[in-house]
């Protein structure tokens, strides 16, 4: 256990289980322990190199982030002089 890194009890986490995960989304890290002993950490999932990808491409407008369920959406236009890729794929795919 890290001595700057705060700790909760089992009791006070469980009560207030979003707020922690919240505080974690944001990068802070926490102990949980269990009858004074430490059991768990809770630690930010560290992003891929991917995910870093896929948001420069969403922020230069190149790609569209998907949202919510597949097909519950309007459908995605091609930008005029462009295609899907979804119809570049169907037509490599013959």
């Amino acid at each position: 256990m890290r001595s700057s890194e705060p700790t909760v009890g089992v009791r006070a986490f469980r009560a207030r289980l979003s707020a922690y995960l919240r505080a974690v989304a944001e990068g802070r890290s926490f102990t949980v322990r269990d009858r004074h002993q430490p059991v768990a950490r809770l630690i930010p999932v560290s992003r891929s190199s991917e995910h870093e990808t896929l948001d420069k491409l969403a922020t230069r407008g190149v790609i569209q982030r998907g949202v919510g369920k597949p097909g519950r959406s309007r459908r995605v236009k091609a930008a005029r002089g462009s295609r899907l890729v979804s119809e570049l794929v169907a037509e490599d795919r013959g």
